[in-house]
């Protein structure tokens, strides 16, 4: 081999050896600019979340300053005042110069439901409401012609200590409950979310997506009711409490009460005005005025009460709320997330000024 084939292979050889390292080294970046770009996206995303949460905190707090606002402005609370109303909420968050598709918020009065708890007049204790008793067994005859099992669950659920005493027949205690794959116990005193009714012997889902009294022409898309817009677990009555107990309020606020609700709170023989007691609270002009004031006794002019059941019906209700639930919805691109926050408001007896506080929150990605 002559010395020019001998470089011309040197050369080949050479070519090979550093298409070969090129080769390694698109490889090794190709690897790296993968992992570089995924660690830039989730970035960007965490960078997208953070910025929908906070969004969504500024939403809350919102919230907050509109109902110190109305609390210094009336007494009264309903479905008339503009944190009630959406456009009027949409028209406050533009106010602070967020667009509705980025930042959308709801609140709702907690006083317009129905209080779960309330049904025992003390906690720790096992005395029977009997005012709120008979509310809720209204509110199950509308699913059950028997709701007396229900209650019985009910109230053995919230009972105080009393694991060996079943209500009546049908009621159930801890041993009951540790018969069950899986088992629990009883809680023996108040509830403390919506979904733990759920726990109770004789209640399901089932039995609020029924329809009335198991209608059959009920559309399964429409249940009659949502148990978490029509009963509380909140709703402590200070005035009632004391070092050793507390109390929760039986009394709900008929100007943001539901149908469902005003169906439970009226006579058994005038419920059907539940529908006109609601239509009344949202007639206007045509100009888009509310016509009728919610004033204290407004619910007697349409349902026409004797004085035995306007005293009866004046002790299950108010006009006013302290309790607020309120959901922010914001978005940054395609990053969405909710925060909830159960927001009391209260007037400092000092200076006189409203404020609100939050007592709980929780976050939705």
């Amino acid at each position: 081999m002559n010395q020019g084939q001998k470089r011309m292979n040197n050369s080949g050889m050479a070519l090979v050896a550093v298409l070969a390292v090129i080769s390694i080294l698109l490889v090794a970046a190709l690897g790296l600019a993968r992992k570089t770009g995924t660690l830039a996206m989730a970035s960007a995303i965490d960078a997208e979340r953070m910025v929908a949460r906070e969004r969504a905190m500024t939403g809350i707090h919102l919230a907050m300053a509109l109902l110190a606002e109305d609390g210094a402005a009336t007494k009264l609370d309903s479905v008339q005042e503009d944190w009630a109303r959406p456009g009027a909420l949409a028209r406050a968050v533009e106010g602070l110069g967020i667009p509705n598709e980025k930042l959308t918020i709801d609140i709702r009065d907690e006083r317009g439901k129905l209080p779960l708890n309330a049904l025992i007049k003390k906690h720790p204790g096992r005395e029977l409401n009997p005012e709120a008793f008979r509310v809720w067994e209204n509110f199950f005859l509308e699913m059950t012609d028997d709701p007396a099992p229900i209650l019985n669950s009910i109230l053995d659920w919230m009972d105080h200590r009393d694991d060996e005493a079943v209500t009546g027949i049908s009621g159930a205690e801890s041993d009951y409950y540790l018969s069950l794959d899986p088992p629990y116990t009883c809680a023996n005193g108040p509830f403390t979310h919506i979904s733990e009714l759920f726990l109770v012997k004789d209640v399901s889902p089932a039995l609020f997506d029924s329809g009335p009294k198991g209608d059959a022409e009920q559309e399964e898309t429409e249940p009659v009711v949502i148990p978490e817009e029509t009963i509380t677990v909140h709703g402590i009555d200070p005035e009632k409490s004391g070092k050793a107990f507390y109390s929760f309020s039986q009394r709900v606020n008929i100007n943001t009460a539901n149908e469902t609700v005003i169906r439970a709170l009226l006579p058994r023989d005038k419920i059907d005005l539940a529908k006109d007691l609601v239509s009344y609270r949202i007639e206007k002009t045509e100009d888009g005025e509310f016509i009728n004031p919610l004033d204290r006794g407004w619910p007697d002019l349409m349902a026409g009460f004797s004085q035995e059941e306007k005293k009866s019906f004046e002790a299950l209700i108010r006009y006013d709320t302290d309790l607020f639930r309120v959901r922010s919805k914001a978005r940054e691109n395609s990053t969405q997330t909710t925060v909830h926050a159960l927001i009391r408001r209260t007037k400092d007896k000092l200076t006189d000024k409203w404020s609100c506080r939050i007592l709980q929150v929780t976050k939705d990605n």
